[in-house]
């Protein structure tokens, strides 16, 4: 399973995605895959699957907090620059 890490950059996180959204999941609800579709960039939808990763208490791999605390760096630039 992929964990990411910092500097993955875009294919990775692309591939991670994929990953966690494939078809068939039993996590996986119509809804929740067309609200991640929905989002603005790649680092938004990774904290957002981050999140529901945590919600269902699973174990998370330290590489994968730090990709995503880069991922909210991100989304905060992007932010800053669409304002």
């Amino acid at each position: 399973h992929t964990l990411g890490s910092p500097g993955i950059g875009q294919t990775g996180k692309i591939l991670f995605l994929a990953d966690y959204l494939e078809p068939g999941r039993k996590y996986m609800t119509k809804s929740f895959f067309h609200r991640i579709l929905e989002l603005d960039t790649l680092d938004h939808m990774l904290v957002e699957v981050f999140e529901q990763k945590k919600s269902r208490h699973r174990r998370i791999h330290p590489r994968t907090y730090a990709m995503i605390d880069e991922a909210k760096k991100g989304i905060q630039q992007y932010e800053t620059e669409k304002n």
